[in-house]
């Protein structure tokens, strides 16, 4: 026997409806921000704060060579349907970080969507972070080197770890290279005025 069609309807329009309030109950009040967000990703256009940085098990010699880290700002926008992360003036360097959609790696903030990074280039620091000490020292991204992690929902923060080998540069001369199948290189983004850095930051 064939059921009248306002019955047939009944649990369709109840799936509906339950798939609505998962929506609002895991995203709040209002939408969520990453299923139409440009190219997939949170992320703002605008400036950005980045930080690269090491610890001693993947760059031998980095204590003595002053714990370097890598620390300026990049003017991140959406050009040919990627974000891209570009220097804001030659004083920060030659690079470009490409963001792509991809699984959410280790170190990422939480809360938003995977991501996946090229980075190619050199990255001069220009700013002290944290606040007090010295911008020493520079950075190259080796061939292939990929930055996985993941976005904050709000797009004003990612983080994650780095893939690949870069060299390290302080204000002396003196270079460290990292390598990241012996130990672990963090990177960091935050928008502009966000100064508060992830746990998992050395």
């Amino acid at each position: 026997m064939t059921r009248p069609r306002s019955i047939m309807l009944v649990p369709i329009r109840f799936a509906a409806a339950c798939a609505i309030a998962g929506v609002l109950i895991a995203c709040g009040s209002s939408a969520c921000t990453s299923p139409t967000a440009p190219g997939g990703l949170t992320l703002r256009s605008g400036t950005y704060l980045v930080q690269f940085s090491g610890g001693e098990d993947a760059c031998p010699g980095m204590a003595a060579a002053g714990n370097i880290s890598v620390t300026t700002s990049i003017e991140v926008s959406f050009v040919s349907r990627m974000w891209r992360g570009l220097p804001v003036s030659s004083a920060s360097g030659t690079f470009e970080l490409q963001f792509s959609p991809g699984p959410v790696g280790a170190g990422a903030p939480g809360g938003g969507p995977g991501v996946i990074v090229t980075a190619t280039g050199t990255v001069m620091s220009t700013m002290a972070f944290p606040p007090g000490s010295a911008p020493n020292g520079r950075l190259v991204f080796g061939d292939g080197v990929t930055l996985t992690g993941g976005l904050s929902m709000d797009g004003r923060v990612g983080s994650g770890s780095v893939s690949g080998t870069v060299t390290f540069m302080n204000s002396s001369g003196v270079s460290v290279s990292c390598h990241s199948n012996t130990g672990t290189m963090l990177w960091f983004i935050s928008w502009s005025g966000d100064v508060a850095r992830p746990a998992a930051w050395w």
